[in-house]
């Protein structure tokens, strides 16, 4: 804001309109000392004027988590020189970038109404309407600081240190105005802290700290302020002033590595002193402290540092530390079974059931079902081994380690079947002979060499005349893969139906007119029996013409039989 211009903000009784508005102030007046304040605005019901002298800067920062829209009355928002119309005047602000650091904001509560009146300085009378809309800020600035550099602390004694200090640049002013060290022990020291003048001006600049304590580790920075009121720094360095206490140095023995599970062992540490040292664990999660004891809790890297703080004879001793591994506690498997299988062409093996042995006290570690195993082979055998990959499973389970337990379990052979396949029926031959043909090759993995024989045959369970006798296949696979499959033979019938005998060399006699039409024949061969089975025809061999009277050639009708043991089967 320019020089000589005032700030007006109405502010309406609470029973009509409430701005919730706080005001972060920082003025440099003629000391060069800066001053700041934070401000919330009260509730008078009158113009609230805050006036600044020549060259002031004023920089707003909003607190309120709930701001609302930006408010400056009718047509320019925040500032206005003095006697100027409200809804007239030129803004002459500088350092507000909207909804960032340094703008204005106000809250409207809910159900109540904005100052909107358009009056000269010294407002007598106001109205009042419904709020709507937001302003936007000009001739805004977007401050550049002073460029400040700040070096190691040097020359550190019990009560003194050194710093050299660079200012090189003014930033958005046009001179400095002051410039030094501030200090504090907690660290992000400023201004407000402990601070030495050093003058003014950019360039290298040295700079004493004194009236230090001793053996106190200090936070210390370079800053400057430009004739804005703009403050920089430099980087922050920390430093321990030299004590004037006797020094003291601990000897701490190395530590063996540990397993998790492993009683609880103590620490053995001592200070030149005689002093008590004290134990602290990197990690808790892997060993607690108590006093000198070590309990192990966890598995992982650790380090145990030792300290002695001192006392008003000895100054505090430099930490020493030691580190030492936990190892994760072996766990053992059992109760977990391999699973036999017909062969399907891959490694996979089943493993069900199993438990854990070794887990400690009630910890939360258990085994991620299923476990996964692999056949070391993926062909049929017996007493394959197999390959687990036991998961361990729970919170606390990076605590431990398992023994991967040893399976084996056998493959059996792939079962194919075959459909389609057709026994056909035949005349009775004497033997179970049987002809099968057509038939699919069901079972096969993927599109391995494992195919149906060609030649198919079988057997009849009766070589007898029959219907719907078993025919027992003698089917065969052929093929590279067949050591993996056992094939299992149809189901089928078919039926063996008499053989039809003819005779030979039969002849029907004449005969003489008898009114009747026996007649006789004679001779006669059997033809068509198998082998010598014992089927012979009957010798009575008689006949019957087809007409009783006179004629050539008449035919005769022969009732010829056959006799023996096996003429079930003609």
């Amino acid at each position: 804001m320019e020089k000589d211009y005032s700030v007006y903000l109405r502010i309406i009784a609470s029973s009509k309109l409430h701005i919730a508005l706080m005001l972060f102030l920082m003025l440099v007046i003629a000391s060069n000392h800066i001053h700041a304040q934070t401000t919330a605005l009260a509730d008078p019901g009158n113009m609230v004027s805050y006036r600044g002298d020549d060259y002031t800067s004023y920089y707003f920062l909003v607190t309120s988590t709930n701001s609302g829209v930006v408010w400056g009355g009718c047509n320019n928002p925040f500032s206005y020189t003095d006697n100027s119309n409200i809804g007239t005047a030129i803004v002459h602000f500088w350092g507000l970038t909207l909804g960032e650091q340094w703008v204005i904001q106000v809250k409207v509560l809910p159900g109540l109404s904005s100052y909107v009146g358009c009056d000269n300085n010294g407002i007598t009378s106001s109205t009042y309407g419904s709020w709507s809309g937001s302003f936007q800020l000009v001739n805004y600035w977007s401050p550049t600081l002073p460029a400040v550099t700040t070096n190691t602390p040097y020359n550190i004694t019990e009560t003194e240190a050194k710093v050299d200090c660079n200012v090189g640049g003014l930033g958005n002013g046009s001179s400095m105005t002051n410039r030094g060290v501030c200090w504090n022990t907690s660290g992000t020291p400023t201004t407000f802290s402990n601070k030495t003048n050093d003058g003014v001006g950019t360039g290298d600049f040295t700079s004493t700290i004194s009236g230090l304590t001793s053996d106190t580790k200090y936070y210390v920075r370079a800053y400057a302020i430009n004739n804005l009121g703009q403050v920089g720094y430099g980087a922050e360095y920390s430093f321990t002033t030299r004590s004037t206490k006797t020094p003291q140095a601990i000897t701490f023995n190395t530590l063996d590595n540990k397993t998790y599970g492993d009683l609880d062992f103590g620490l053995t540490a001592t200070a030149t002193s005689g002093l008590t040292v004290t134990f602290t664990s990197s990690n808790t999660s892997i060993a607690t402290i108590a006093g000198s004891q070590v309990s192990i809790v966890g598995a992982g890297s650790v380090t145990i540092y030792a300290d002695q703080s001192g006392n008003t004879t000895y100054s505090a001793a430099s930490q020493v530390s030691q580190s030492f591994n936990v190892n994760k506690k072996q766990l053992s498997v059992i109760g977990a079974v391999a699973s036999n299988k017909p062969y399907d062409g891959n490694f996979d093996a089943s493993i069900t059931g199993g438990s854990l042995t070794g887990v400690i006290n009630s910890d939360d570690v258990s085994i991620e079902m299923p476990i996964v195993g692999t056949f070391s082979s993926k062909n049929k055998g017996v007493g394959i081994s197999i390959t687990p990959i036991v998961t361990l499973a729970g919170t606390q389970s990076w605590k431990y380690l398992v023994t991967q337990p040893t399976f084996s379990a056998n493959i059996t052979a792939k079962t194919l079947t075959v459909t389609g396949a057709t026994a056909h029926n035949k005349v009775y031959d004497g033997n179970t002979n049987a002809i099968i043909t057509g038939g699919t090759l069901s079972g096969v993995v993927g599109s391995e060499d494992v195919m149906l024989a060609t030649a198919t045959t079988g057997a009849f369970s009766s070589p007898n005349v029959g219907v719907g006798i078993n025919v027992i296949p003698s089917m065969t696979i052929t093929g590279t893969a067949i050591g993996n499959y056992t094939l299992t033979q149809p189901t089928l019938s078919a039926n063996i139906t008499a053989k039809t005998l003819t005779v030979t060399g039969a002849t029907a006699q004449n005969k003489v007119y008898d009114g009747n039409t026996n007649a006789i024949i004679t001779g006669g061969t059997l033809s068509g029996v198998v082998g010598s089975e014992d089927v012979t025809l009957a010798t009575a061999t008689t006949g019957t013409f087809s007409s009783p009277n006179v004629g050539v050639g008449i035919n005769v009708t022969p009732s010829m039989t056959i006799t023996g043991t096996a003429i079930a089967n003609y």
